[in-house]
């Protein structure tokens, strides 16, 4: 491969690195200086605005209008990693805003992946939800959407990452890859679109309390470590280095030497394992609570 010389040698004198480590980064397809050094040193600052997504500010209306009027609230996800911490992440906003809000994961033995009518029926029998939220599924969902809105009287939202088929669900969705425009990154995982969507309801600097469980979820999800997602990996990591959440503290030290740091490599081989494995053998609504969990007692 031809390098370019100059390029290589600003690169170098820039952000001080090796020429080797440099060639490295124009190998990667980075063809600039700047996006070389936000490689190297990603900023939650430089992520895209929210306002650059389709479907984020429907979405967060109709959610923030649950937030106003003390509506209750359903959370339908899923029950690999990305599900979870997509579901832990919305619950604790909503919690604190003082929505009445429940969560339904699917058993993988029983109810398979994504919605099913019969859940849906009962956790309206439950509950008598007036908005159900989807996150990490939803997007494929257009009967169970149906049913929500006909059968159930009730409204629903889609949040969603997968790829949307040519139609939509006929409610309000936001799903990353739904951009008319291409200006927003498309490789959220669900726990990103979750993180986005808290954005919108409230700034971003609130938002940057669930960065850890974004961070969690894009690398078991194995979306792509760049612009964004690298930005909110980067920045979870270090939330989960230095404050991390009571539960998933005890995860960490329960299978890894916490001094030595968490990384990704960490992330993918010893944390998302362990949790994608409830879900696959048992009922994953015990990982929600373990990341809810606040009280080191009640986590013995």
């Amino acid at each position: 491969m031809e390098y370019n010389q100059q390029l290589i040698q600003d690169i170098v004198t820039t952000l001080k690195v090796e020429p080797i480590i440099a060639k490295c980064l124009l190998s990667a397809g980075l063809t600039s200086v700047q996006e070389c050094q936000d490689f190297l040193y990603p900023s939650i600052n430089k992520i895209t605005k929210i306002e650059d997504y389709d479907g984020l500010k429907e979405v967060a209306e109709r959610v923030q209008q649950a937030v106003d009027i003390k509506e209750k609230v359903i959370i339908c996800g899923d029950y690999d990693m990305d599900g979870i911490c997509s579901t832990a992440m919305l619950k604790m906003f909503l919690d604190k805003k003082g929505v009445e809000t429940y969560y339904f994961i699917p058993d993988r033995h029983t109810d398979g992946y994504g919605l099913n009518e019969s859940a849906l029926e009962a956790l309206a029998e439950e509950y008598n939800p007036d908005l159900y939220i989807t996150v990490d599924c939803g997007i494929t969902s257009f009967n169970e959407v149906d049913y929500i809105l006909e059968a159930i009287g009730a409204d629903v939202v889609v949040t969603d990452h997968h790829e949307p088929q040519e139609t939509l669900p006929n409610c309000r969705v936001f799903n990353p890859h739904v951009n008319s425009h291409k200006v927003a990154y498309e490789y959220l995982c669900g726990a990103g679109v979750v993180l986005r969507l808290i954005e919108a309801l409230s700034s971003f600097e609130e938002s940057q309390e669930y960065y850890d469980l974004a961070a969690l979820a894009t690398v078991a999800d194995m979306m792509p470590l760049t612009k964004d997602n690298r930005a909110i990996v980067s920045y979870g990591l270090s939330i989960i280095n230095n404050s991390p959440r009571k539960g998933l503290d005890m995860l960490i030290k329960s299978c890894m030497n916490k001094e030595d740091g968490i990384t990704s490599t960490d992330i993918s081989f010893k944390i998302a394992p362990r949790i994608n494995a409830v879900g696959r053998l048992n009922n994953a609504n015990q990982v929600v609570e373990l990341f809810l969990e606040e009280d080191y007692f009640l986590l013995q």
